[in-house]
Parts: structure tokens; C-alpha cells; sequence
């Protein structure tokens, strides 16, 4: 099962991201974890730099079934982005931007805002493109009610014609 998931983040040093992820259960959940892939590539300590997965198991030490949850996982997505306890992580999948955040916070706040305006532009970008396709979806829909409404004008003109000419008979 996948579940695919928007995060829209409003404060904090993340604020102005617009997150997509995945969740993928596995075929053992729930006694496994699920896991997270994000769309794009966002600089954090719990997220893989190359693979975009987050690092679930960091922020569960231990996955208990029964008592840990995917709604439970939604709120540690979210608290990720906002709670600094998890930009000091140096053990995870991205030591560099753990390492970062305590030597160079400035550099680590560059770094997440390279990475946020990338994905901003590139959704922009889809969006534009998205609303051009709506567009000319829209304009061909149009030019087909149209050619009905004219066809259907067309026969309730011939109708009319016929009936009137054999009325005059």
C-alpha cells in the first residue's frame, strides 16, 4: 500500500516548504515500519541525501506494533521540520547537515533554503505547466459543446422548417 502525502510548512527554518512524501507499508505492517520517501531533495539530518527516505527508525528507536502508528509517523513527519531536537542528529543519514547545524547554523539555514527554493520553482513550474494543460483540456471541451450546441441549433432549425412547410400544405 502507498500513501502519498503534502507538507506545508509555515514556520521555523523550513517555513515556505512545500513537502511531497510517500508512505509505503510494507507487507508486514504493521510489525514494520513503514517507509518515507521524499519527492525532492530536502538538506535534513534524518534524510538520506541520495534516496530522499527519512530515517524512521531514528525517530522511533524501536517500532512496537500496536503502539506506534502511521498517524503517530504523521506527526513525527511534521515535528521533524519544526522541532530542532532533530537538526542535531550527527548519526543518521545526512551526519553533514547534523554537523552543520551545530558548527554553522547560517550555513545549515543556506542550505535548507537552496533546497526550498529549488523545490518551489520546480512546483511552479509543474503548476504553470498543469494550468496550460487545464487550459487547452478546457478550450478543447468548449470548442466540442460547441460544435453540439450547433449541430443540436441545426436540427432544431430543420425540424421546425419541416414541420412549418408541411403545415402550409
Amino acid at each position: 500500500m502507498l500513501w502519498i502525502g503534502q507538507l506545508l510548512i509555515k514556520e521555523g527554518v523550513y517555513s515556505g516548504a512545500n513537502l511531497s512524501f510517500n508512505i509505503s507499508f510494507p507487507n508486514n505492517y504493521p510489525n514494520k515500519e513503514p517507509n518515507v520517501y521524499f519527492k525532492d531533495n530536502i538538506f535534513h539530518p534524518l534524510i538520506d541525501p541520495k534516496t530522499n527516505k527519512l530515517d524512521v527508525e531514528k525517530i522511533f528507536s524501536k517500532w512496537v506494533p500496536g503502539k506506534n502508528t502511521v498517524v503517530q509517523l504523521l506527526y513525527k513527519i511534521k515535528d521533524i521540520f519544526m522541532n530542532p531536537k532533530y537538526f542535531l542528529i550527527t548519526d543518521s543519514l545526512n551526519p553533514e547537515s547534523g554537523k552543520l547545524f551545530c558548527e554553522d547554523y547560517i550555513e545549515f539555514e543556506n542550505k535548507i533554503q537552496e533546497d526550498i527554493k529549488k523545490i518551489n520553482e520546480k512546483n511552479n513550474e509543474l503548476s504553470e505547466e498543469n494550468n496550460q494543460n487545464l487550459i487547452e483540456e478546457f478550450q478543447k471541451i468548449l470548442k466540442k459543446e460547441k460544435a453540439s450546441a450547433n449541430s443540436k441549433q441545426e436540427k432544431l432549425e430543420n425540424y421546425f422548417l419541416f414541420k412549418y412547410k408541411n403545415i402550409d400544405k
